[in-house]
């Protein structure tokens, strides 16, 4: 963890913390849980006590299988069905294309319980509409929208389920 000054954008006090832009889970298992906990990179200001959340992207490194992949921890704000491929295109254009290594990207909330990271992240599988509804909300495009469906197959009626997916459809339009 690298040390870091960040300033409040409440008070203005300038602040040391242990920034985190880097997280693997074979070396630090623990991390697993302040994750899907929203607890990694949220830090309350000495002075004012506001809540203050610190870098936009983490990267998750897991390794299962001799297989290594990397997570892409990306803030909500940026959720849109494009932002995946032009983050791996800008940021790694050479690991990208030498496929030995598998990338993915979701988007949480700094800061609040990410329920559906435990589908990426954990090795639990979505079972129940809500399940597919919480792996649908941390995706963006053609996988939230798989997501959103497979919910709907469960229960045709969830309202919940029905305006994500279609959220994520007006979204596809817009991108594309």
């Amino acid at each position: 963890m690298e040390k870091e000054v960040i300033i409040c954008p409440n008070c203005s006090k300038e602040f040391e913390i242990r920034a985190c832009s880097s997280i693997n889970l074979n070396e630090e298992p623990f991390r697993l849980k302040q994750i899907l906990n929203g607890k990694i990179n949220v830090y309350k200001c000495p002075k004012c006590k506001t809540e203050v959340k610190y870098k936009s992207h983490i990267l998750v490194t897991k390794i299962k299988d001799e297989v290594t992949e990397w997570y892409w921890l990306v803030s909500k704000k940026h959720q849109e069905p494009t932002y995946k491929e032009t983050l791996l295109k800008t940021i790694l254009p050479n690991v990208q294309s030498t496929g030995l290594i598998q990338q993915h990207v979701v988007f949480v909330d700094f800061g609040k319980p990410q329920e559906g990271l435990k589908f990426v992240l954990g090795d639990q599988k979505p079972q129940s509409e809500s399940d597919w509804i919480s792996l649908g909300k941390v995706l963006a495009g053609e996988e939230a929208i798989r997501c959103f469906q497979k919910a709907l197959r469960i229960n045709s009626k969830n309202l919940e389920a029905k305006t994500l997916l279609h959220q994520e459809l007006d979204k596809l339009k817009t991108y594309s």
